[in-house]
């Protein structure tokens, strides 16, 4: 579903907590502990905030669609591909754990 975001921020770039609370007011404090900030990762994190909590449409206005099973085959295949993906994620955790 299409939904614009808009958000309005200004941010002050700050090295310390003790810099962070002599910023003015109008300023969201940007604590930045490194050489070098993320500025991507700044936007992405404003523009997860700016999104609604809720759905603002109706139903009926919703292109997306719904399936429901109550064959017990389904929910066993479904159940097995969970297993899979779970198992593929152990995988990947102990490997990452190797280097």
């Amino acid at each position: 579903m299409p939904f614009a975001v808009e958000t309005d921020i200004q941010v002050g770039v700050v090295w310390t907590e003790e810099e962070a609370k002599n910023l003015p007011r109008e300023l969201d404090p940007w604590i930045v502990d490194t050489d070098t900030a993320d500025l991507a990762a700044l936007i992405e994190e404003e523009i997860l905030l700016a999104l609604p909590f809720v759905i603002y449409h109706s139903e009926d206005q919703c292109a997306g669609e719904r399936h429901f099973s109550t064959d017990d085959e389904d929910v066993s295949e479904v159940n097995e591909g969970k297993k899979i993906l779970f198992s593929i994620l152990e995988q990947l955790k102990h490997r990452g754990s190797d280097h």
